[in-house]
């Protein structure tokens, strides 16, 4: 079995009030799968980057910082069910 998410936008850098889009793929060689639900869990952080001007400035500071996690939530993708590959959601 494979699953692969595809989103609209490769860059993958969203910023406030932007929709994420996108769809997921499941494909299994062996034909039909059964499943007990799909979910997909969503985590969003944000982490310092310091320009070209700013280097030794921050230096310090920089190395203690660590990613921030600014959300985190699952959604439901698909109820438990038989899937006919390849499916897409």
């Amino acid at each position: 079995m494979s699953m692969e998410i595809n989103l609209q936008r490769v860059d993958r850098v969203y910023y406030p009030g932007e929709k994420v889009h996108g769809y997921v793929v499941v494909d299994s060689p062996k034909g039909t799968l059964q499943h007990s639900g799909i979910t997909m869990e969503v985590e969003g952080s944000i982490g310092l980057q310091l320009s070209a001007k700013a280097v030794g400035l921050f230096d310090a500071f920089y190395a203690n910082v660590k990613p921030i996690r600014i959300m985190h939530f699952n959604i439901d993708v698909q109820k438990g069910t038989k899937l006919y590959p390849p499916s897409y959601f």
